[in-house]
């Protein structure tokens, strides 16, 4: 919990506005959520689930 009392610091530090150990939590929640999406575009790897492929299909005749 020391971390997350410096973390609560160093946000406060960097916005000049109070922030709660809560709202500490979530900030970095996001940032490492970022950080996760944005290592996975540098690597050029999305799981095959998530990777949507365009579907060629027929044309429709009436």
């Amino acid at each position: 919990m020391d971390q997350l009392l410096r973390l609560t610091l160093l946000l406060s530090r960097w916005t000049r506005r109070r922030w709660t150990r809560t709202e500490a939590m979530i900030a970095l929640s996001v940032i490492a959520f970022a950080f996760i999406i944005g290592m996975i575009e540098w690597a050029g790897y999305w799981p095959e689930a998530l990777v949507a492929e365009k579907v060629r299909r027929a044309p429709m005749r009436f």
